[in-house]
């Protein structure tokens, strides 16, 4: 993230956002670390009800590799709920919601630093288009990083298209 943050070389950005906190098989992400190093204020966004990584993780790892995802796991702030992702959302205020429209919904939530929680949520849920989960930007990022796995996926099917070709034997 630190790398990509700094090829970018953007003075524009404003937030880092990510897609959760665990983008790559328990590969965490040092929420703190990554806003001390950026200087920006930095929220990862989840969208499941769960207990935590914490029983996945000692199921995974063990020793050193368990006790540093621990660590870094154990760093992170808590979730706070964003709210609503229903389509029609934007058209009732929150005071005319009820316990059963919170049922009904998908749930996000953000674990922020260096932006309050509050602000973390308001920004999530003015990014996101009505009736979308995702807030634009991550969802534009996860639309990008899919055109660069099937745009890596295929030059490795040509490239071994064009070995069996050249290869009689293949």
């Amino acid at each position: 993230v630190i790398a990509l943050f700094d090829a970018l070389d953007r003075e524009d950005v404003r937030h880092v956002a990510c897609a959760g906190v665990a983008p790559a098989w328990f590969n965490l992400l040092d929420l703190r670390r990554l806003h001390e190093t950026l200087d920006r204020p930095v929220y990862a966004v989840s969208y499941e009800r769960s207990p935590g990584l914490e029983p996945a993780l000692r199921e995974a790892f063990d020793g050193d590799a368990l006790a540093r995802r621990l660590a870094t796991y154990r760093s992170l702030p808590p979730r706070v709920r964003v709210g609503s992702v229903e389509p029609d959302a934007s058209d009732r205020t929150p005071s005319s919601r009820s316990a059963a429209d919170d049922s009904r919904e998908t749930p996000r939530f953000v674990r922020a630093v260096g932006i309050a929680d509050g602000r973390a949520a308001d920004a999530v849920r003015a990014l996101t288009r009505a009736g979308f989960r995702r807030s634009e930007p991550l969802r534009i990022a996860a639309i990008a990083a899919s055109a660069h796995r099937e745009t890596i996926a295929a030059g490795r099917d040509r490239t071994d298209l064009s070995r069996s070709r050249s290869d009689p034997d293949a």
